[in-house]
């Protein structure tokens, strides 16, 4: 297992751009080719190069684990054929209504559990807790709605915002069945989830991660080798 570092150009904000599984990575098309190799050496998952509805903002517009991808509505036909044809034929694919199109920034996911923001009425819960065939809980974190945005969680640990509170960790490791703890990314970012990617296989860090930071993100998703 492996903590690599890595940048598209100047922007250490890989998060935004990178959906991870412990099956597969989603990557925008543009990506050059050795950073989609890196992607898959560290992650050793395949990398499916797409766009969704034009866009290369995968991390922000999709939520995803093992068994199911959440699309936005603006997510086109072309797109989930081609979806369809390179994923696993167990991945459950859906998209949820316009309103909800940041999914990546709503939804935390593992492959145990998943919590989302209170902005989810009854229905859409029911369909995101079909779709990645978890138990699913809404709930603000660290007060935030954009609960996405603020950890990363593998089947082997989570990382969160520095402010998550004790009680609020121990909701968390209870929902996703992992051990939490918290840090930062980026230079003392607390929104993880825009410069850390991972699965359990390993984890790619925006450029500007510290050391110090690198060591609390390996103790929190259990990787025992960095590089």
């Amino acid at each position: 297992m492996s903590i690599t570092k890595l940048s598209f150009g100047t922007n250490p904000y890989i998060g935004a751009y990178l959906r991870a599984t412990d099956k597969y990575v989603l990557a925008p098309p543009e990506i050059k080719p050795s950073a989609i190799e890196l992607i898959a050496k560290t992650l050793k998952v395949p990398v499916i190069k797409v766009h969704i509805g034009n866009s290369s903002l995968l991390g922000v517009f999709t939520a995803a684990n093992s068994n199911g991808l959440i699309l936005p509505d603006f997510a086109t036909d072309d797109d989930i054929k081609m979806l369809k044809r390179e994923l696993p034929d167990d991945i459950n694919i859906i998209q949820l209504p316009t309103k909800y199109n940041a999914i990546g920034n709503l939804i935390i996911t593992n492959d145990h559990g998943a919590i989302c923001s209170p902005v989810f009425d009854d229905s859409i819960l029911k369909l995101i807790e079909d779709a990645l065939n978890v138990e699913i809980i809404r709930k603000r974190i660290v007060s935030s709605d954009i609960v996405g945005t603020i950890g990363v969680a593998t089947n082997k640990g989570a990382l969160f915002h520095p402010l998550t509170t004790d009680d609020e960790l121990e909701l968390i490791s209870n929902v996703l069945h992992v051990p939490v703890d918290i840090g930062t990314v980026n230079l003392g970012s607390p929104y993880i989830a825009i410069g850390l990617v991972a699965n359990s296989n390993g984890a790619l860090v925006g450029s500007e991660t510290t050391g110090p930071e690198i060591v609390k993100i390996s103790h929190a998703l259990n990787i025992v080798e960095t590089e």
